[in-house]
């Protein structure tokens, strides 16, 4: 009898159609956390902002859905202690492999840092976004910009610190890419560290749909594209979008099935042929897998899972 309500009730709460979909994100995202497990010792920063968005985002998921399946909870709860434990397993070695790097953006990886929870909302029809060959952003430039707002490791007092640079830099129209979705980052960084007042988060918030909206020109751009470059920008903007509570337009079935179809057997992402190298801190682990790029599919996956939950409460 009990085996019976489950399965009713597992119907009510899941169309039959979303079903597969879900235990297939569920299941990916296991693989891609048991991958990353296996090689502790090697992970780097970007690793860690992965796994504490996937601690963050699945609990904002459970929080926000009180009648989830027990068996749904269950996998997801599982999912959440694991990244949890990674996490916390390999930032020893990430302070011994990349001190400098973790000085100025430990304040990203510490417990609690991605739990976001935005309200749902949609993009602005933009028809008029270029995509600029260059970037035009240095990463060393965003990553002091965070530093200023999270603080460092060797100044851990110094935060909330917005100067003019960095805020021109993270204000201005027409970047695009990964300087783009850096603008982003820092937003989404900075309203969560509490450094925003009132009278700037309704600012903050428009600016955030402004970019949000170009960058679902360039994912629709990217998703039609058979080279497989931009797979890693594609899913940073699927996973910081879908946390700005764009998921709706960021979080599509073809894009869920196209980012488990590009996981490896191992549980990683990784390199493609012609795939190249873009992201600075980008490191290869074994048999091609890439961390920065793993860490971006799990966080992406992250919002389809809550996208699919979502759809199961309507």
């Amino acid at each position: 009898m009990r085996i019976r309500l489950f399965i009713f009730a597992f119907f009510l709460f899941v169309s039959s159609e979303n079903i597969e979909l879900l235990d297939n994100v569920l299941r990916s995202m296991r693989k891609g956390l048991d991958f990353f497990r296996l090689e502790l010792k090697n992970l780097n920063l970007d690793s860690v902002i992965g796994t504490r968005i996937v601690e963050g985002q699945l609990h904002q998921a459970l929080i926000s859905h009180r009648k989830i399946p027990n068996r749904i909870r269950l996998e997801i709860s599982n999912l959440i202690e694991k990244a949890a434990l990674i996490s916390n397993l390999s930032i020893p070695y990430i302070q011994l492999n990349q001190p400098e790097y973790y000085n100025t953006l430990q304040g990203s990886i510490q417990p609690g840092i991605w739990e976001l929870n935005e309200d749902l909302q949609r993009t602005y029809q933009v028809t008029d976004h270029f995509i600029s060959p260059r970037e035009q952003m240095k990463e060393s430039q965003s990553d002091e910009c965070v530093a200023n707002v999270l603080g460092t490791n060797d100044n851990p007092k110094r935060k909330c610190i917005i100067n003019k640079f960095c805020l021109d830099l993270m204000t201005i129209d027409g970047f695009s890419k990964y300087s783009l979705s850096h603008q982003l980052f820092f937003w989404q960084l900075t309203k969560k560290a509490g450094c925003l007042k009132d009278n700037s988060l309704k600012h903050i918030k428009e600016l955030n749909k402004r970019i949000c909206s170009n960058m679902l020109v360039e994912a629709e751009y990217f998703s039609k594209q058979s080279s497989p470059r931009y797979h890693d920008l594609f899913m940073e903007q699927i996973a910081l979008c879908g946390m700005e509570g764009f998921r709706e337009d960021f979080c599509k079935e073809e894009w869920t099935l196209k980012i488990i179809n590009w996981q490896y057997d191992d549980g990683c992402w990784g390199l493609t042929e012609n795939s190249k190298r873009i992201k600075r801190e980008e490191k290869v682990l074994k048999n091609g897998c890439l961390a920065h790029r793993t860490a971006v599919a799990l966080s992406s996956q992250t919002q389809l899972l809550r996208h699919l939950l979502e759809k199961s409460d309507n």
